[in-house]
């Protein structure tokens, strides 16, 4: 009996999204560990003497007329940084453990991906309290991660998963399967 197509995509996409968070907050983690985060505030400030009126006009007009970012700030996300690597992880391992077809397959990859949306809700809400402009404009793109989230859960939960029972064991095989994808 052939896997359902829903199957590869949904693991495929998961380890993809794992493996890029991974990285992200594995090159994050490491910035943050040297004298970049430091120094950011003041290099900001350099930056923002050397603009023109009409420069700093052009941000305050988008709301980013501060763009440096407290302790606080550095610290909150430090902090979500390395909960990230943990979340990366969880969507990595599922991903995989969605292709190795398992019973318990589905009830990982629906833990990790509402394991994932409330970690970005958190997130969104830590950051969107933050004074910084640049920290509120970092908590917008939150919402893309929490739609990839929530688009990958609907699939997941509301695909037909007749297929896929047949495939784990759940049910026995009958004469004549359903929805067996032969071309």
């Amino acid at each position: 009996m052939r896997v359902p197509p829903w199957v590869y995509i949904v693991g495929i996409c998961m380890i993809a999204f794992g493996g890029m968070g991974g990285l992200s907050g594995l090159t994050s983690s490491a910035v943050q560990e040297t004298d970049f985060t430091s120094g950011y505030n003041d290099a900001i400030k350099k930056e923002m003497d050397n603009m023109s009126s009409d420069e700093k006009q052009a941000l305050e007009s988008l709301g980013l007329d501060d763009l440096s970012m407290s302790d606080e700030d550095l610290e909150t996300q430090s902090t979500f940084t390395s909960l990230g690597l943990v979340i990366s992880l969880m969507y990595f391992a599922a991903g995989i453990i969605l292709l190795m077809k398992r019973k318990f397959s589905l009830k990982v990859v629906y833990i990790t991906l509402a394991a994932s949306i409330l970690f970005s809700v958190i997130k969104y809400f830590a950051f969107a309290a933050s004074e910084s402009s640049i920290v509120k404009l970092g908590a917008l793109a939150i919402w893309g991660f929490i739609l990839v989230d929530v688009i990958l859960l609907l699939v997941v939960l509301f695909v037909d998963k007749t297929q896929w029972k047949y495939i784990t064991g759940e049910f026995t095989e009958p004469e004549n399967p359903p929805h067996t994808y032969n071309n």
